[in-house]
């Protein structure tokens, strides 16, 4: 009698698989989900409309994500805020991330679909058989765009700094005045970074001035794969050391650098009430019961997800993971 035959085995991910972890599907009876607008038409004044920002901040080398607890109402949230008079709502949304929550937060490039469109390149100069609709066509289209791009691009041309979603509720019970806030993905920044802004911070607090300074944005071109090395502590000098290391001389082999939480960022009474954690990203979306924020969450490590696997070259196989494009 043949014996049976074993299993064949399924193919191993390679080296150099994506160390991020994929989620689990969302639940499809979730009840604190915000409901879906239709497009509507109308007007309001500036007087009874109120724009603010918020982040879901994420730590890329741990698979974390900053989530701020209401320590009186008792409930996770994501910060977020009214954006100043004049400041553009990506700049607000870090501020308020790091008001409410109190980590240096800067705006992510993601592959996010959205329905903007690309900056406008000269008009050239009409010939006798042009027409018009190409240009009609590209106003009028209801698709959003994705992640495609031109033949030969970068892969840094498939990513943006869009709003993953906006939301729109009064600004109090009863309230005429329409509260809109847009909702961003960002990550925690580098040590490098967080040194910089630390002076900055104090220098200006010394000339009397606010002491929030943005952080600079990830550098052209640089690579989620690059990114995560800047956390990481492993190489010896390297930025990703921390303070204690750095003094000591000694180096925690496959550690990596913690961000900084900063005590004392909150500018109201209301923001006194706040504490903030970073949370593994799974786990985060199980305390995220308020306001549909886990939807906002989901997005932004499925977006982190989709970047990595296209600065990798991989095709877009389950939980992310799977055969370089060249080994296909």
């Amino acid at each position: 009698m043949n014996p049976t035959p074993p299993e064949p085995s399924k193919p191993s991910a390679p080296e150099n698989s994506c160390p991020f972890p994929p989620l689990p599907e969302p639940p499809s009876n979730s009840s604190h989900s915000p409901g879906q607008m239709r497009p509507t038409t109308g007007s309001l004044p500036s007087t009874q409309i109120t724009m603010g920002g918020g982040v879901a901040i994420f730590h890329l080398a741990t698979a974390r994500v900053v989530l701020c607890y209401h320590t009186r109402d008792k409930y996770w949230f994501l910060p977020k805020g009214r954006r100043d008079v004049d400041e553009d709502s990506r700049s607000g949304a870090e501020r308020e991330g790091f008001e409410e929550s109190g980590f240096r937060a800067r705006v992510l490039s993601l592959p996010i679909p959205h329905r903007q469109p690309a900056p406008s390149a000269p008009l050239a100069a009409p010939t006798p058989t042009s027409t018009s609709t190409a240009t009609t066509t590209a106003t009028t289209t209801d698709t959003p765009h994705t992640w495609h791009h031109p033949a030969g691009a970068a892969p840094q041309s498939r990513f943006n700094t869009e709003p993953v979603r906006t939301d729109f509720q009064p600004v109090g019970r009863g309230s005429a005045t329409q509260y809109i806030l847009h909702w961003f993905i960002a990550e925690t920044v580098p040590p490098a970074v967080e040194r910089e802004c630390d002076a900055e911070s104090t220098s200006r607090l010394a000339r009397g001035e606010s002491g929030y300074v943005r952080p600079r944005r990830m550098e052209a071109g640089m690579t989620l794969r690059e990114r995560v090395r800047e956390d990481s502590v492993q190489e010896e000098g390297g930025d990703g050391e921390s303070r204690e290391s750095r003094e000591s001389g000694e180096r925690k082999k496959g550690s990596w650098y913690e961000p900084v939480r900063h005590e004392g960022t909150a500018v109201d009474s209301e923001e006194a009430f706040y504490t903030s954690e970073l949370v593994p990203v799974e786990e985060a979306l199980g305390k995220l019961t308020w306001a549909g924020m886990d939807g906002v969450a989901r997005a932004g490590w499925e977006g982190i997800l989709r970047r990595w696997e296209i600065e990798e070259g991989w095709e877009d196989v389950e939980g992310g993971r799977g055969k370089a494009l060249s080994e296909m």
